[in-house]
């Protein structure tokens, strides 16, 4: 029997192996974006670029 589990289970790689996780916030020139609803990825991300002042970006490492 195969188990579905939904939403985030926390880092948990397999023992021995490293898993990075990329965190970036973005300093925008708008107060929000204009998107309508259900917008695709691809148009969130030109919509943030077009918008974007600066980033910054953290990778934190996990291992077992």
């Amino acid at each position: 029997m195969v188990r579905v589990r939904f939403g985030f289970g926390g880092a948990c790689p397999p023992p021995g192996e490293v898993h990075r996780y990329v965190f970036t916030v973005y300093v925008l020139g708008t107060e929000r974006l204009e998107l309508p609803e259900n917008p695709s990825n691809a148009l969130v991300g030109f919509m943030l670029r077009s918008n974007m002042l600066d980033s910054a970006s953290i990778t934190a490492i996990y291992h077992r």
